[in-house]
């Protein structure tokens, strides 16, 4: 978890990756480790696809990434609907609004369609947009944690810390073990002060992917 702190504190990718790669080196078997570093690969192709960098680092990362999400799922199938959130987000990155509104029309009562809807705006800074799909995500399953995590990035987003925390608490009542939802509400924590707090939910993430605090 250390090496996702350097890229949430300070976009530290090199430093995250010599971490992630030395938890792998440790552990080989260790799911969580692949999970993380697989992540933040493909984040970081994203980052560089959507800066118009769709060169051939950019398809390595993504590369990388699929290696090592295959790998974790491998390791430990828990991981499988993580993965497939992300490989749905591969295969969509160049979805029109038109596209996502048909497949809304043809199954208006699908969790994931909304659900993917929302990481469609959300990644495209249109966080009203993103917040409204989430909502509507929320309705079909309340009992499904990412879209409460989600829909908390977005009001994190917006400055509306008091729903963020809101949602983020939430998310982790839903799933105590979904680490992303405590290194969010971390980031929250960090941002109004309260700096004993992220360094404990930093530290509960650290736990559940494996990393030593």
């Amino acid at each position: 978890m250390r090496g996702q702190f350097y890229i949430d504190k300070n976009r530290d990718y090199d430093k995250a990756f010599a971490d992630f790669d030395r938890a792998i080196e440790l552990d080989f078997k260790n799911a969580s480790a692949y999970m993380v570093r697989g992540e933040n690969y493909y984040t970081r192709a994203l980052l560089r696809y959507k800066d118009g960098r769709n060169d051939d680092q950019t398809k390595e990362y993504f590369s990388r990434a699929k290696t090592d999400l295959d790998k974790a799922v491998e390791l430990n199938p828990i991981y499988a609907s993580q993965v497939a959130v992300i490989y749905t987000d591969m295969g969509t990155i160049n979805r029109s609004v038109a596209d996502l509104t048909k497949a809304v029309e043809l199954n208006p009562n699908s969790f994931n369609i909304y659900f993917q809807q929302g990481r469609f705006f959300m990644d495209r800074k249109d966080y009203d947009k993103a917040i409204d799909n989430f909502d509507k995500a929320i309705e079909i399953n309340p009992n499904n944690s990412y879209p409460f995590e989600n829909r908390g990035w977005c009001y994190f987003s917006k400055q509306n810390y008091d729903l963020a925390l809101d949602d983020y608490n939430t998310a982790i009542k839903i799933s105590p073990t979904n680490a992303s939802a405590y290194t969010k509400r971390a980031k929250l924590y960090d941002k109004t002060g309260k700096k004993d707090l992220a360094r404990q939910d930093i530290n509960r993430a650290a736990r559940l992917q494996g990393f030593q605090e």
